[in-house]
């Protein structure tokens, strides 16, 4: 009975520390991947000024530069919470709020999100933020906010 216990003991240890050291090789393969993500703006569309606010609806183009495909249904574990948009020479314009968790990404590939609505309030620096936003948004920075397994990345 002694012997049972001891290598069910054993065997519970080893899948345990098998199954720990799997799910660190796969943080490390994302954390990997989210290192290595470009993202630019591929287009804004629906401009609007109203109520002391500029909203638009953008796309981005996202390329996947590794031969690694991420390309799963992450059930909310891998999540792009926030995008945060700046001007060419560094000028904080606004954000958004995507939060879309299913998130794929094919190897060596790049792909267009869907639209996705940006708010930008407006203050003393609002004409030269819609100014730069028709005139020159194809060089608008973006910043993405990737949330995996509750720790954050910003690319």
């Amino acid at each position: 009975m002694k012997n049972i216990i001891l290598i069910s003991g054993l065997l519970l240890t080893a899948g345990f520390l098998f199954t720990k050291n799997k799910v660190k090789n796969v943080i490390a393969d994302y954390e990997s991947i989210f290192k290595q993500l470009k993202i630019k703006l591929a287009g804004i569309k629906n401009l609007n000024i109203s109520n002391g606010q500029l909203t638009a609806r953008v796309t981005l183009n996202i390329t996947n530069p590794t031969t690694t495909n991420l390309g799963l249904d992450t059930n909310s574990y891998v999540t792009l919470k926030k995008l945060l948009f700046y001007t060419e020479s560094g000028k904080y314009i606004g954000e958004a709020l995507p939060n879309i968790s299913n998130i794929q990404l094919p190897a060596q590939q790049t792909i267009t999100s869907p639209e996705i609505p940006v708010i930008v309030p407006l203050n003393n620096n609002a004409i030269n933020v819609g100014f730069e936003l028709l005139t020159n948004s194809k060089n608008l920075q973006v910043k993405a906010e990737i949330e995996a397994f509750n720790t954050t990345y910003t690319i």
